[in-house]
């Protein structure tokens, strides 16, 4: 798949080398995007506490195959605290603030393959990266705005005036999600790992009792291991589907998940499909440290200790000295024009995969092993299949 990058179209690279051990995978492949910074003009807000700072966004587009007519309408892609838009995308010229997490990556790609504008937005507290209430949501209002009228006008003509937009965040993305499906600004909401509060509950259906609303979707993706946010969310959708029972005519269609988001065996093909510039070999390495240090099980693979609290960066630089053969074959896995964003070297694997927290997408390919608290890319699929019917 060609992905737009703002100088034309960015596809994966992979080695030419025929060893199967140092190919990489497509589905793992950079994901490139534009960052851009609109003004936010502090006239236009009540709130006394909003700065008036810029709004950043990072966003990309479907295949320059498909005409604008066919985009199925705009993804926002919400981030959890302490994250980013920047998460969501591979570093380029375009974008050098860019990490590109592999799970974000993952929905990113997905999106675009879809047909959808992938257009991720960082919250008005850059600080912590939590998404607050009335400032957030007039700053993705007037990021939307700016870049349906401005950025992007040539593609919201004819039918396309008033694109569908669809909400997809986890955590306190999630919860923000939630919030601009009750303000009547997306048409649904995909909220993962979050349980949403009363008042926002009885507030979206108070909209979606309204006789002129157009039908709104909520697609609630729990992980169970997360069993106080997995509570709220029956409870949400209890509260919800009884309502909706009891008023026939509410325009609302929800949905609960507890399938999708479980956790996942981490194998070769998992870490090779999922890690940008991994080969099957550096993989294999990896899967058989953990195995020895017995972070993962040896018969079902899957995580024993929490890797968002163990040691495994410690047991894995133990193999730091030798690089993988089919590593060296791969120098250009990442892009055509690299931006050098090089931590340490202490904070490197095989001067490679990047470990710092927050920047790991090694590290974030662990985390949705896991299944506690993580992006689910693996929930988007169904979601979407329930917000693309219709109604």
């Amino acid at each position: 798949m060609l992905l737009q990058n703002g100088t034309g179209n960015a596809s994966p690279i992979t080695s030419s080398v025929p060893s199967s051990s140092s190919l990489l995978s497509p589905n793992a492949s950079a994901v490139y995007g534009i960052a851009l910074e609109y003004e936010n003009d502090r006239k236009e807000h009540v709130a006394v506490d909003d700065d008036a700072s810029p709004i950043s966004i990072v966003y990309a587009l479907p295949s320059n195959s498909l005409p604008p007519s066919h985009h199925k309408g705009i993804v926002l892609l919400l981030h959890g605290c302490t994250h980013s838009a920047f998460k969501f995308f591979s570093p380029s010229q375009n974008c050098t603030k860019c990490v590109g997490l592999s799970e974000e990556l993952q929905i990113s790609r997905w999106v675009l393959e879809q047909g959808y504008i992938a257009l991720a937005v960082t919250s008005y507290d850059w600080k912590s990266g939590c998404w607050g209430d009335v400032n957030d949501t007039r700053r993705i209002r007037k990021a939307l705005h700016e870049f349906i009228h401005t950025t992007h006008p040539e593609l919201f003509k004819g039918n396309n005036t008033q694109p569908k937009i669809i909400a997809v965040g986890a955590s306190s993305g999630g919860a923000m999600a939630g919030r601009l499906l009750a303000a009547g600004m997306v048409d649904a909401a995909l909220v993962m790992v979050m349980g949403l509060p009363q008042k926002l509950l009885e507030k979206l259906l108070e909209n979606q009792r309204d006789p002129t609303a157009t039908m709104k979707h909520l697609y609630l993706a729990p992980m169970v291991k997360d069993k106080g946010t997995a509570k709220t969310c029956r409870s949400n959708y209890q509260f919800l589907s009884q309502h909706i029972q009891k008023h026939p005519t509410t325009k609302l269609q929800v949905m609960l998940d507890e399938t999708s988001c479980v956790p996942l065996p981490v194998t070769t093909e998992y870490l090779w499909s999922r890690v940008p510039g991994m080969t099957k070999e550096a993989a294999q390495i990896l899967v058989d440290t953990l195995v020895e240090a017995q972070h993962l099980d040896p018969t079902t693979k899957l995580l024993i200790l929490d890797p968002t609290r163990s040691l495994w960066r410690d047991v894995i630089t133990a193999k730091n000295q030798n690089i993988p053969t089919s590593l060296l074959h791969t120098e250009n896995w990442n892009q055509k024009n690299p931006v050098p964003i090089i931590p340490s070297q202490t904070q490197l694997l095989w001067e490679r995969f990047d470990l710092t927290p927050g920047r790991s997408p090694l590290a974030k390919a662990f985390h949705r092993a896991w299944a506690f608290h993580e992006y689910c890319s693996e929930s988007l699929a169904p979601a979407f299949q329930v917000f693309e019917q219709r109604q």
